[in-house]
């Protein structure tokens, strides 16, 4: 069967010519994002998207030298990388989440049910897992994990008051599976990281978001994960332990028995004698999964933002601009000129922009983000006066940082 892409196109009225621009009376050129449509692929590899994506830009008469910047949802994809997040990452991980996800398809199948697990669990509901929502993951933990015991208690009325031996089985199933250790453990654990993730997912997912600010919370993320690698499976363990003891759950790991592989040279496996116990093989084959993947698949995000820092950082800041050396400022207008060289047409002059900005800065007093300094130059009828600096920033404004508003839109296109 063949497969849907969508193309959007997101844009600031002509970004390079004047054809189309409004009068200088016009308080800032809107952001534009138009839905071209729906194409029919057969393949959905790297290649075969980008040739379809070109294709179609080519019939439709818009040329991609006007492109300034892409955004890709499944983006891993057209990375040529493999696709997935931390929580598909071991069997282990994959279990747990279908486990809670099972709690609650469990007491969400009948109102009568919804009705028992309401007469017990009095502060936060059980909440689907979202394959795209972190705060709805975060909601699903949480409820789990403060009200441990009430889940445990409705489970059990459950059972009792139900004449479906399906229904009751599954019910001693779960309360089962959800009052060992490794459970509780893992609750803890993913509790964690998705509080921090879904802080971080609130700010990417605003449309309003500035390239500093994102590399600034990305930057703290992918630190918090290297601090909790070294100490974040011990600090688990101490919570853990109290939730056990409240629910009275046995706190041990399950031992789990382990295939010795046969030797085939005498120096082989020499330092492979050592006998971990069942909490360093959940910490091996569990926590430290989970958080390398998760630092892994930060990396390639934190590049690509880093790398369009180096080109466009210098201009998020205009009052910063009055601290650098002459020489260094019109290095970085240079640089910035390259980039924007598309075979023998740029956007801008290097030089044009450097004696620009060393005019601006002196009799600029406004606050130094890029849309109050366009706003400024629109409103102060300068665009004439300093029209190498609007087009950079223009540029700058509307190249999208996140996919994750317009992912936000197409999400939507399954209610309406």
């Amino acid at each position: 069967m063949d497969k849907k892409s969508a193309i959007k196109r997101h844009h600031s009225p002509d970004v390079l010519g004047d054809s189309e621009r409004p009068p200088s009376s016009s308080i800032l050129y809107p952001k534009v994002e138009h839905f071209i449509g729906f194409i029919s692929v057969e393949k959905t590899t790297a290649e075969s998207l980008t040739n379809y994506i070109i294709k179609e830009l080519e019939h439709l008469g818009i040329s991609f030298q006007n492109c300034r910047g892409q955004g890709y949802d499944n983006g891993a994809n057209m990375r040529g990388e493999k696709s997935g997040d931390a929580a598909s990452s071991c069997v282990k991980c994959m279990y747990i989440i279908c486990l809670l996800q099972r709690l609650y398809t469990l007491f969400a199948g009948s109102s009568q049910r919804w009705a028992i697990l309401n007469a017990h669990v009095k502060s936060l509901s059980l909440k689907p897992l979202s394959e795209t929502r972190w705060e709805c993951r975060v909601a699903s933990v949480k409820a789990v994990k403060y009200q441990l015991s009430d889940i445990c208690d409705a489970l059990k009325d459950l059972a009792e008051n139900t004449t479906h031996c399906q229904l009751v089985s599954e019910c001693h199933s779960i309360e089962k599976e959800i009052t060992t250790y490794e459970f509780v453990v893992s609750l803890v654990i993913w509790y964690d990281i998705l509080t921090k993730i879904n802080v971080f997912s609130k700010m990417w997912q605003n449309e309003n978001m500035h390239l500093d600010a994102a590399i600034q919370h990305l930057d703290a993320f992918t630190n918090w994960l290297d601090n909790n690698r070294e100490n974040g499976f011990q600090s688990s363990l101490v919570t853990a332990r109290e939730i056990a003891e409240e629910n009275d759950i046995d706190r041990q790991f399950k031992e789990v028995r382990r295939r010795r592989e046969k030797r085939h040279f005498d120096y082989e496996g020499e330092d492979e004698d050592h006998e971990f116990n069942a909490e360093e093989i959940f910490e091996i084959n569990y926590f430290y999964v989970i958080v390398d993947n998760m630092r892994a698949s930060c990396h390639p995000r934190f590049e690509a933002l880093k790398h369009h820092e180096t080109i466009f950082g210098f201009l998020y800041n205009i009052k910063r601009l009055k601290e650098i050396s002459d020489s260094e400022l019109l290095k970085q207008c240079s640089d910035l000129q390259i980039s924007l060289t598309v075979g023998e047409s740029c956007d801008i002059n290097g030089h044009e922009l450097y004696e620009e900005l060393n005019m601006f800065i002196c009799v600029y007093e406004g606050n130094e983000d890029i849309i109050s300094v366009l706003k400024y130059i629109i409103e102060k009828k300068l665009t004439e006066v300093y029209p190498t600096i609007e087009i950079v920033l223009r540029i700058i404004a509307t190249t999208p940082v996140t996919v994750a508003s317009t992912e936000r839109i197409f999400s939507r296109l399954k209610i309406t």
